[in-house]
């Protein structure tokens, strides 16, 4: 188990203002803090990844910041992210406070990894470290992937490239192979090349995190798309998919 104790750190995403959450407004709480089968969506991940080892994440934290630190206490450690810059820049000021003495940083989005089971994050870790990838990204197929993002892979099933929604043809949209936006980098790539992300979503405002994977791919960095069953994946963006999400953590 050394492997998972002494060698992985989380870094949790968690700084938006959860809009969709509340009819296109601010939030009146963090996504993070949405209570599902009662208690907070991110005690999820924490508690999954305290049963692998990882006991003490970094959750990179904007909105509302104090709430999420009276509520969850010093179950983390804290980074704040002053201006919301999208996911890349979340996840590069979390990658940044990872101490040097690990190997690989786990990011995970705050809202959507409450289903993820342990065994799987577990496998996922193992294979990314026997493959020796420089990045391994979570992936699943939905019946409806509606405008996310398609994995593209060859005839061997190698991963070529993630197509964002705004990229997507005809063809792509037949894929029903999505990202789950959950990713395991090696520690020293990441930290050197978290800044190459530039500013593409939202009228050129925010950093897009998905890009690591093709700066990876266009290095001919070894990188890994580990599919995963659907049920462990369920994105939380609205009511509705947090009733669902209801329902989910009730049958388990």
């Amino acid at each position: 188990m050394k492997q998972f104790f002494d060698s992985v750190q989380g870094v949790i995403l968690a700084g938006g203002k959860g809009t969709r959450m509340n009819q296109g407004n601010p939030s009146p709480i963090p996504k993070a803090l949405y209570p599902l089968g009662g208690k907070p969506i991110v005690g999820y991940i924490l508690v999954t990844l305290k049963n692998i080892g990882i006991k003490k994440p970094i959750l990179v934290i904007g909105y509302k910041a104090d709430l999420i630190k009276k509520e969850m206490g010093d179950s983390f450690n804290y980074v704040i992210q002053k201006k919301r810059l999208g996911t890349g820049h979340a996840a590069k000021l979390g990658v940044l406070a990872v101490k040097n003495s690990y190997h690989d940083v786990l990011i995970l989005q705050g809202d959507d990894s409450a289903f993820y089971k342990g065994e799987t994050l577990k496998k996922f870790i193992v294979n990314h470290q026997k493959q020796k990838a420089i990045l391994s990204f979570l992936t699943t197929e939905v019946s409806d992937p509606k405008e996310m993002g398609r994995i593209i892979r060859d005839k061997n099933n190698k991963v070529l490239a993630i197509i964002e929604k705004e990229n997507l043809t005809p063809a792509f949209k037949k894929i029903k192979e999505i990202n789950c936006g959950a990713y395991l980098i090696n520690l020293v790539w990441a930290k050197n090349n978290m800044a190459k992300i530039k500013k593409t979503l939202k009228g050129g405002k925010e950093y897009p995190l998905p890009d690591i994977v093709k700066i990876a791919l266009e290095e001919g960095q070894k990188t890994i798309a580990y599919k995963i069953p659907a049920r462990e994946w369920h994105g939380i963006n609205s009511p509705s998919e947090l009733v669902e999400g209801e329902k989910i953590i009730s049958s388990r």
